[in-house]
């Protein structure tokens, strides 16, 4: 697929921006629209003319691999920050759409890198009056043994729905960027 060039607009950006990471064809399984349909199902979708963001509630402590993972939500009360997975535009409207105020804000610029974890608060404050980039926030400790696990029963009940479907998807394993979330998901455009 070759869509998007010359057109301006943050969805195309954010397009773009998967087409560069993922390659046109997406994450070996997930095309840009199936990404897009995992965040619509399992967290937040907003698409302006100024700017384009796919987000979803998860537990900082919760593994990367489930963070990373846009097929596998989390409750709600389990959730203390936002995972962006993609955002194009113009940063300082996102808290405008953010249907839940979480404590920390969390993206990851590759699968080789750590999720980066922000106070959501500071991190504002610095992207609506400065340019000066914000410090991350100390890395969650690693999940322990009573959390270690935590989701491994729902990741193993999608990978049998998939397989009984007879869907080739797999779980994302490298962490690359989607979160789950909300009980229900919600798309916003403007």
């Amino acid at each position: 697929m070759n869509l998007g060039h010359g057109i301006h607009s943050p969805a195309m950006d954010a397009y773009r921006m998967y087409a560069e990471r993922f390659g046109d064809d997406g994450v070996k399984w997930l095309t840009f629209g199936q990404y897009l349909e995992c965040y619509m199902n399992n967290g937040y979708v907003v698409s302006t003319p100024k700017m384009f963001i796919c987000a979803r509630p998860v537990p900082r402590d919760a593994h990367p691999d489930d963070i990373g993972n846009p097929l596998l939500p989390f409750p709600v009360e389990d959730c203390d920050a936002w995972f962006v997975a993609i955002m194009a535009g113009d940063p300082r409207l996102c808290w405008t759409y953010y249907p839940l105020d979480l404590k920390y804000v969390g993206y990851q610029r590759s699968a080789e890198e750590p999720i980066r974890w922000f106070n959501n608060n500071r991190y504002r404050r610095i992207i609506m009056g400065s340019s000066k980039p914000p410090d991350p926030e100390p890395v969650p400790p690693p999940p322990t043994e009573d959390n270690k696990d935590k989701y491994a029963a729902k990741r193993q009940a999608q990978k049998n729905r998939s397989e009984r479907r007879g869907n080739q998807s797999t779980i994302l394993s490298s962490g690359g960027g989607g979160n789950s979330a909300a009980s229900s998901g919600k798309t916003i455009l403007g």
